[in-house]
């Protein structure tokens, strides 16, 4: 694929390596930097990306398992992220297609038609609100990447059965009537010593 604003021609779509020694799926963030497989590079920091629009993306596409779900998706979604990073034009959407006034200063001169319309169509309809959190890996020398993560879901605890719930009513009535029955039986006896009535109980 080819695009402006920079005049690149690339391939695109998704990686997958360790972070930390934790396996990812990442993408590049820029266009300009390159990196070499099986190379273990150690002069990478991390931080939130700044931009909102990346965790939109995200949110709309579901994550990596969305993004990488077929070759097309995988280069749209990377696509969407250089489009988010490198569209300087004020416009109301965001709009990948070659030759029309929506697509502001970047857009793919040459790339797949179905990518492209993926990624417009992620584009144009992204959430106001995401769950994921997107980080930016940077480095001096090399490629920066970005990847998405989704805080893990709070667990709401089950609600208990209503079986037990009423089992447990029943005994409680069932005990104070018992109780009811005890005291009302030492209430028909006698006068007595108080010794009497406690040996009785």
């Amino acid at each position: 694929m080819s695009v402006t604003a920079p005049d690149v021609s690339t391939g695109a779509g998704s990686f997958v390596g360790t972070w930390n020694g934790l396996p990812i799926t990442f993408w590049c963030f820029e266009l300009t930097q390159y990196f070499y497989f099986g190379v273990e590079y150690t002069d990478y920091t991390e931080s939130p990306a700044s931009n909102p629009d990346l965790a939109r993306l995200f949110e709309e596409v579901g994550g990596a398992a969305g993004a990488t779900s077929t070759l097309v998706k995988s280069v749209a979604f990377q696509l969407a992220i250089w489009e988010i990073r490198y569209e300087t034009t004020t416009l109301p959407n965001y709009n990948l297609t070659p030759g029309i006034s929506a697509s502001g200063n970047f857009y793919a001169t040459s790339a797949n038609a179905a990518a492209v319309a993926q990624a417009n169509t992620w584009l144009q309809n992204l959430p106001l609100t995401s769950s994921y959190s997107v980080s930016f890996l940077h480095s001096g020398n090399e490629q920066d990447f970005v990847y998405g993560t989704r805080p893990p879901l709070r667990q709401n605890l089950p609600e208990p059965s209503p079986l037990p719930l009423l089992g447990l009513g029943v005994a409680a009535m069932m005990f104070s009537i018992r109780r009811r029955a005890s005291v009302s039986r030492l209430d028909q006896l006698p006068h007595a010593s108080i010794s009497t009535i406690r040996a009785l109980r």
